[in-house]
């Protein structure tokens, strides 16, 4: 399977040319079918490679998930018993994975975190099978977000919804999903690594009025007060339309919907001990180990006007929605150890990179907000937004250094205070993100 970064990009040309391009962004990790591996033995895990030995072999920072906890401090809240308990995170990604528990359990064990049984429901997703690249992206973005969100909140109940593909090259499915699940249940969060761009969105539905039809189930899921959650996607400033053509700004659909909280990507600095070195980044900074393409998503919509939680950055934003709200954990040079499984059943060690690990990080930090609160708690933008002239009171660090400019399109770069490709800033720490949400969300 070749390397990613992280967001499921959706393409948007038809599914049997998806080799080619994206304009949606899928998450990188394998989902596993429920009832794999929990009764096997627990093996000693082998270890690791160091930071230095994994930039030579992957071209890519290494960190394990205890030092991005400790980082974030999630690691002091789990020991005071906010672990996510009682709450649901749903993952709703186009592919199914047969080995996703095994995935988990193995992760589970190598980080001292408890394990977990991932509830699989499949709504049309045909089987994996190893000749096709593009369900085995789509597979290994499912086990990317289940183990990042299940580090953050390891006591949450963990949904992975399986659909297959459509004329919208999946996210319809996506959508009927949400939908499904917002009837039949309680969900607090559901957190989606993946999108398209809006000019192909726009072109794949058939028009803007379809378009609004297509994103009836995230206004239903947030009428029920679940939090929705998409990564920004790892291509810049710029997006496919169904030509291909990448040299344009756009930003991707549904982390644009004023609905949806908007996570882009951040690069962190650690040491050995999860203490940080430095002051975040946003992700796209040159770098020795930038060999890889990609940059956090960031710019504004043409399909959403601005929301009112974002009038304070109206002089910046004029009449549109600016993505994102926030960034965190996501450049390849602070990428995350998980487990995976080859499409041939080997399981794997490897790094985990892009927005896709970002959203599921944020997830379970969400799950942690509705845990103390007792209830879900919505659509969390308003909340954040409130702390815009002081965005340490929520969690979060105003980030000055970095910009998402790739060879196609000029980006955005940081700035003092609201930015372009920050948002409000970087999470910093997960007590008081978690604060602010339980006393300002509706």
């Amino acid at each position: 399977m070749p390397r990613q970064t992280g967001h499921l990009a959706l393409p948007t040309l038809q599914r049997p040319r998806w080799r080619r391009l994206s304009a949606l962004a899928l998450p990188c990790a394998l989902a596993l079918a429920a009832g794999c591996g929990t009764a096997e033995p627990v093996r000693p895990p082998a270890p690791l490679p160091s930071y230095d030995e994994c930039v030579e072999k992957y071209k890519s920072g290494c960190y394990t998930p205890t030092q991005v906890l400790r980082a974030y401090g999630l690691d002091r809240l789990h020991a005071q018993g906010m672990d996510g308990r009682g709450t649901t995170i749903a993952i709703v990604i186009p592919a199914a994975n047969p080995y996703v528990q095994k995935s988990m359990d193995d992760f589970s064990d190598q980080f001292d975190l408890p394990r977990t049984r991932i509830e699989v429901i499949n709504r049309g997703a045909p089987p994996l099978t190893p000749d096709d690249p593009v369900a085995n992206l789509a597979a290994h973005e499912a086990t990317t977000d289940l183990q990042i969100a299940h580090a953050a909140a390891p006591k949450a109940k963990l949904l992975y919804v399986q659909v297959g593909f459509d004329h919208l090259a999946g996210i319809g499915e996506v959508m009927k999903a949400i939908d499904w699940l917002t009837r039949q249940r309680r969900v607090d969060v559901i957190s989606m690594s993946l999108g398209a761009s809006e000019p192909s969105v726009l072109q794949l539905a058939g028009g803007r009025a379809r378009f609004d039809e297509l994103r009836q189930p995230l206004i239903a899921a947030n009428r029920t007060g679940t939090t929705l959650l998409a990564s920004t996607g790892d291509t810049g400033s710029g997006g496919h339309d169904l030509t291909g053509d990448q040299r344009r700004r756009a930003v991707a659909w549904p982390a644009s919907d004023p609905l949806v909280t908007a996570v882009g990507g951040s690069r962190l600095h650690l040491d050995a001990q999860g203490q940080r070195t430095g002051p975040d980044e946003v992700w796209g900074s040159p770098s020795p180990l930038t060999t890889q393409k990609g940059a956090t998503g960031a710019g504004t919509s043409t399909l959403f006007p601005r929301p009112a939680h974002q009038d304070h950055a109206a002089a910046l934003l004029g009449q549109h929605r600016g993505v994102p709200d926030l960034l965190a954990n996501a450049a390849p040079e602070s990428a995350v150890w998980i487990h995976t499984t080859h499409s041939q059943g080997k399981p794997i060690v490897k790094p985990a990179r892009g927005t896709s690990i970002a959203a599921p990080l944020v997830a379970g930090i969400v799950a942690i907000a509705a845990q103390q609160a007792s209830r879900p708690l919505g659509d969390i933008g308003p909340a954040l937004h409130r702390h815009a002239d002081r965005p340490q009171d929520a969690g979060l660090a105003d980030i000055t250094q970095g910009c998402n400019h790739t060879a196609t399109i000029q980006g955005h770069c940081a700035a003092p205070g609201y930015d372009l490709v920050s948002g409000l800033g970087a999470l910093n720490d997960a007590a008081q993100f978690v604060q602010a949400l339980t006393t300002e969300a509706p």
